[in-house]
């Protein structure tokens, strides 16, 4: 996707690429949108995004990985998946909107910081890892999963565990406030 175009996601379902090899990538001044069907449009294909990728309804799912640069705006009620394959994201990006955003795939976070600094909400059930932080600075979910190398977790606003989560390496949480299901001995 070129600068200033745009690829507008308008349906529900699964969009499969070609061949094995395809990728789309968006480069930087274009944008990726879902701005129709209130249910799950999946993308199929390898991802990279420089531009803009917003999810202004409904939920876009990624299920064969991505490199994640750029900027994210989750609407209201809106859901950002990282469904399968191996995703990889950049120094310094800040996801921001009302949705939420939801990794069941394993992130890499490299050696950088990320910050979830106004989605609404954040659901963890995959793989952190990495050298990176990544600073939760809204309401997250962890669902079970895995923090592996040298990840730290920062949870600066409630934290709901509705799962164990396992702490591999040099992995450290911290936290300002904890709503558990479980008790803290559990992370």
């Amino acid at each position: 996707i070129l600068s200033n175009a745009l690829y507008d996601v308008q349906v529900d379902g699964t969009m499969v690429s070609g061949t094995a090899s395809d990728s789309l990538v968006n480069h930087p001044g274009g944008t990726v949108r879902k701005s129709a069907g209130s249910g799950t449009s999946t993308l199929d294909w390898g991802f990279t995004n420089l531009g803009v990728l917003e999810v202004q309804i409904g939920t876009l799912s990624l299920t064969e990985g991505a490199r994640l640069e750029g900027t994210y705006d989750i609407g209201s009620g809106s859901v950002f998946r990282l469904s399968s394959g191996n995703f990889s994201i950049a120094d310094g990006i800040s996801l921001a909107g009302q949705g939420t955003m939801e990794i069941v795939a394993p992130l890499d976070l490299g050696s950088g910081t990320v910050a979830a600094d106004s989605v609404t909400a954040f659901n963890v059930a995959g793989i952190l890892k990495g050298s990176g932080i990544f600073n939760a600075n809204s309401n997250i979910t962890l669902a079970g999963g895995d923090l592996q190398e040298t990840v730290t977790l920062n949870l600066h606003q409630p934290a709901t565990l509705a799962g164990s989560m396992s702490l591999q390496g040099n992995t450290a949480v911290s936290y300002t406030h904890l709503r558990a299901h479980e008790t803290e001995a559990d992370l």
